[in-house]
């Protein structure tokens, strides 16, 4: 699921960017929209899941008031600029500077 969301959210910033190449060059504009786009989508997704369709619970690491948890959401922040990163790095291959 969350490769899937990776791809969707690459493709929309390609698309609003007109330019598959943010990919190689990410710029600050391109790598808040990346971050963005997969937060907004899990922040929404995990308040479905949880509150709407009850497919699970949360357990005592959960934000305050919303009652979905963090770590989703914390995964959001750290693992995208290690894909852009490692993309960047097989693509351009050790030509990384």
């Amino acid at each position: 699921g969350d490769g899937v969301i990776t791809v969707v959210c690459s493709l929309v910033v390609s698309a609003i960017l007109r330019s598959r190449r943010w990919i190689v060059y990410p710029t600050t504009k391109a790598m808040i929209l990346f971050i963005g786009l997969g937060w907004g989508y899990t922040f929404f997704s995990e308040i479905y899941r949880i509150r709407i369709a009850n497919l699970y619970g949360t357990l005592s690491l959960s934000i305050p008031g919303l009652d979905i948890s963090w770590l989703p959401l914390l995964q959001w922040l750290i693992v995208p600029p290690l894909i852009l990163y490692f993309s960047r790095y097989q693509i351009l291959g050790h030509r990384v500077e």
